[in-house]
């Protein structure tokens, strides 16, 4: 093929291919065939678990584990504080009281600020407690000693625990 350098055929075939793909899914999103999504078991257990806390009027415990933003465990501190917005807005809907406690100092205006935006977008912003951020170490062991105490000092009915945790065992 003639503009093709020796060696790069393949790769031209896979970026063609993806297109074709890409193109086909867009043209049949348009006419109104979108695939179907199934819910995720988990959704359903942070559900159940929050429900719990309601019935035992108990607050609830999110965090996002010992890594920060910026290190090797940001993938899993990113995914958890991914998952917030739909756990603060479900406390926000049951009126339950949310802890978030955090090691890093870089995530903690992140977790105020979508504790803050989730409550507001519930019509419920009187519920919502800065206090309720809890920046407790940097220190991992120091940081499990500190969510266990949280967990024993602020009645938690129910303790969303995502995230990287390393070598502190929870």
């Amino acid at each position: 093929m003639v503009g093709l350098i020796e060696g790069q055929i393949s790769s031209f075939v896979v970026l063609v291919i993806f297109f074709a793909v890409i193109y086909y899914s867009i043209r049949r999103s348009m006419s109104g065939k979108l695939p179907s999504l199934r819910r995720l078991p988990a959704v359903d257990a942070i559900d159940e678990a929050l429900g719990r806390a309601v019935e035992m009027g108990k607050t609830v415990l999110f965090t996002h584990g010992t890594g920060t933003l910026e290190s090797s465990g940001s993938a899993g501190s990113l995914a958890a504080i991914a998952t917030l917005p739909y756990v603060a807005r479900r406390c926000a809907q049951m009126e339950l009281q949310l802890f978030l406690p955090t090691g890093s100092h870089t995530a903690y205006n992140v977790l105020a600020e979508v504790m803050r935006q989730s409550y507001l977008l519930e019509g419920k912003p009187e519920l919502y407690n800065p206090n309720n951020v809890i920046y407790l170490s940097s220190v991992s062991r120091a940081y499990s000693a500190g969510v266990m105490s949280t967990l024993m000092t602020q009645n938690v009915g129910a303790a969303i625990m995502l995230g990287s945790y390393h070598h502190a065992c929870l």
